[in-house]
């Protein structure tokens, strides 16, 4: 399983009202149980860069372009029922598998 988020950064990404984009993914991924280091290596960022976006700083450029573009490709995935990944494996293997960013 993908290493778990602390609870003191859940409990204040769930009272977190913003609207940020970067607030969303971290959202988005906690759903869909993807690690920042995937989440990373998919954007062409270094995690820390994501964890950053997680904590509300601002997207950037054409990287706001490639957060929303992954979001798109993880939500349908998790519609599709093929999310949550389960392992660090299927988190990895999902990246590597079904996201093939173009910006």
């Amino acid at each position: 399983m993908p290493r778990p988020f602390s609870t003191k950064f859940l409990m204040g990404l769930e009272n977190n009202n913003s609207r940020s984009l970067g607030v969303q993914l971290a959202k988005l991924c906690i759903e869909a149980n993807l690690a920042a280091e995937h989440v990373a290596s998919a954007l062409g960022v270094t995690r820390m860069t994501v964890h950053l976006w997680y904590r509300g700083n601002a997207i950037r450029g054409n990287n706001a372009k490639k957060v929303e573009a992954f979001m798109d490709i993880v939500e349908n995935k998790l519609a599709e029922n093929l999310l949550p990944a389960k392992t660090l494996k299927e988190s990895r293997d999902f990246i590597k598998e079904n996201v093939n960013i173009e910006v």
